[in-house]
């Protein structure tokens, strides 16, 4: 089996966060080549052995695709005397038979790697601006066994063979982590909201709530309706500094509303598409549960 496509499939993967929608023009760029760089250079030593694949996938029967200009990834020439190619099966769809994918592999070391650039590339893939990659490019890290993709501006994923190469990872940058997968990724590690769920009855009556509150905003979710998502939870005191810990390592803003000898009331806030009011609600719903809370629901101010 292709070797980045076993290491998906072993399904041990974190998903961060780069691209921040309250950021606009440069300060986007900024944070999310901060953040890949981060992440990467966390993950990867400069001897490590590196594979940079690029894939590129085409029509079947048509002309195959040019060679992409990879050299500009590498500080030295070196490297792209080490280019293999194979064709494989339209990676996003195996049973596609009507498309192929070309797979270009460079064989080289992460301290010959552009790294700088290459992220500014990847986070161009999707805007009018140069430099910018063709196909997907994947990184990975033969040494340590660790794949390293970053798909778009938005985020990059890291896969690897077994959870506990990607612990101190988690631990690192778990504000970071993508908040719609966060439930998923806790569980994994055994960690955060492992352990919590909602109940068929819950996850019902929360759903009808939101229904209800989104049709009173009267928001068309099908056009732009990006907002600060306002969620409020009441806590109690002595679950309060734990609570702060953990809600304070994701991407939620958090602010104190209120205090009582035996509660406090406290504000979590994301700028984000009301569309996505499903996963953020049951984020805050588990985490009243987990601290013996009570969350009481959520409210929308405009983002500008």
């Amino acid at each position: 089996m292709n070797t980045v496509n076993q290491m998906i499939e072993q399904k041990f993967w974190i998903r961060f966060e780069l691209g921040l929608d309250p950021l606009n023009n440069s300060a986007y760029f900024d944070e999310m080549n901060y953040r890949a760089s981060s992440i990467l250079k966390f993950v990867f030593s400069n001897d490590d052995e590196v594979h940079v694949v690029n894939r590129i996938s085409f029509l079947k029967g048509s002309r195959l695709c040019e060679l992409p200009a990879m050299s500009r990834y590498f500080k030295s020439k070196e490297s792209m005397r080490n280019l293999t190619l194979e064709t494989i099966p339209y990676e996003y769809d195996e049973s596609d038979i009507e498309f192929l994918t070309n797979e270009f592999i460079v064989k080289t070391t992460f301290q010959d790697i552009r790294n700088s650039y290459l992220i500014t590339a990847l986070g161009n893939k999707d805007f009018r601006r140069k430099p910018r990659v063709r196909g997907n490019i994947y990184l990975l890290n033969v040494t340590k066994q660790i794949l390293f993709h970053m798909y778009d501006d938005r985020g990059c994923d890291v896969y690897a063979n077994n959870k506990e190469a990607l612990l101190p990872l988690y631990h690192k940058y778990r504000k970071w982590i993508l908040d719609y997968n966060r439930i998923y990724i806790d569980g994994l590690f055994g960690e955060g909201l492992a352990g919590y769920s909602e109940n068929e009855d819950e996850k019902r009556l929360r759903q009808t709530n939101n229904e209800v509150k989104i049709k009173e905003t009267q928001i068309n979710l099908y056009r732009v309706n990006t907002f600060h998502i306002i969620h409020s939870l009441e806590i109690p005191a002595n679950e309060s500094i734990q609570f702060e810990e953990e809600t304070g390592q994701t991407g939620f803003s958090l602010t104190m509303q209120y205090k009582e000898s035996n509660t406090i009331i406290y504000d979590l806030v994301k700028t984000e598409a009301l569309a996505l009011i499903d996963y953020q609600s049951e984020l805050m719903s588990l985490y009243a549960k987990k601290y013996r809370g009570i969350y009481h629901g959520w409210k929308i101010e405009r983002s500008n």
